[in-house]
């Protein structure tokens, strides 16, 4: 079966949590999520997903990952595709769905958006941040503007 998806045709757009100065990935990049705004009766409706990613098991490990994409938000673009059928425009294939915000949460803090540790932690010569509830915490702020 194949199904007539749009979502290509409607990228998300990047908001970093520049104004969440605590909301930091591990390599100390501002966290960072992809809003697709809904329309019509969908406009106060959110689907949220929270990318996954692994969890770093050493300050080591997160170290390593912080120079990556799951450690960081550097490299990524002011829009993205959510290539994926949870994030459709199609009111066939999402009845419910279809209409509301898609917001993609991306992951880079390295312990499932749980980190909260005030002061980075140093690994050699990095400072490595832990906080991923300040990015949880910044994403639904900044989506109640």
């Amino acid at each position: 079966m194949v199904l007539d998806v749009p979502w290509q045709d409607h990228p998300a757009l990047a908001r970093a949590l520049k104004d969440y100065p605590e909301a930091l990935c591990l390599d100390g990049s501002p966290g960072l999520y992809y809003l697709r705004r809904g329309s019509g009766g969908g406009l106060s409706r959110y689907l949220i997903f929270f990318e996954g990613g692994g969890f770093c098991s050493s300050h080591e490990d997160c170290a390593d990952r912080a120079g990556g994409y799951y450690g960081s938000t550097r490299g990524d673009g002011a829009t993205r595709d959510l290539d994926h059928p949870f994030f459709t425009t199609s009111s066939t294939v999402s009845p419910l769905l279809w209409n509301w915000n898609h917001v993609f949460v991306r992951y880079c803090d390295g312990g499932y958006f749980s980190g909260s540790k005030q002061d980075p932690q140093r690994v050699g010569r990095a400072s490595v941040f832990y906080r991923g509830r300040q990015i949880t915490a910044a994403v639904f702020s900044d989506l109640a503007r």
